[in-house]
C-alpha cells in the first residue's frame, strides 16, 4: 500500500506529466490505478496537499470518479 506522501507525490507527477487537455482524465486515470489505496486515506486532505504544489485546487470529483471506475475497467 502507498503511504500518503507517495500518493500527493504520484498525483503531482501525473498533473505535471499531462498534456493540458488531458489534466482531468489523467486525474480519474490515478484514482482507478490508486483505488485501493485512496480508499483508505482521506481525498480531501491529498487535494489540499497537491493544491500547494500545481495551479488547481479541486481533484475530489476526479478523484472520485476514478476510484468508483475501478471496479468496471482494466488498465491497458
Amino acid at each position: 500500500m502507498m503511504t500518503f506522501d507517495e500518493l500527493v507525490a504520484e498525483l503531482v507527477r501525473a498533473y505535471r506529466e499531462a498534456p493540458h487537455n488531458e489534466i482531468n482524465a489523467r486525474i480519474i486515470l490515478f484514482g482507478i490505478k490508486y483505488a485501493d489505496d485512496l480508499r483508505h486515506v482521506n481525498v480531501s486532505d491529498i487535494e489540499e496537499a497537491v493544491s500547494e504544489l500545481t495551479e488547481r485546487n479541486s481533484y475530489a470529483p476526479e478523484i472520485s470518479n476514478g476510484v468508483k471506475l475501478a471496479k468496471y475497467v482494466e488498465l491497458k
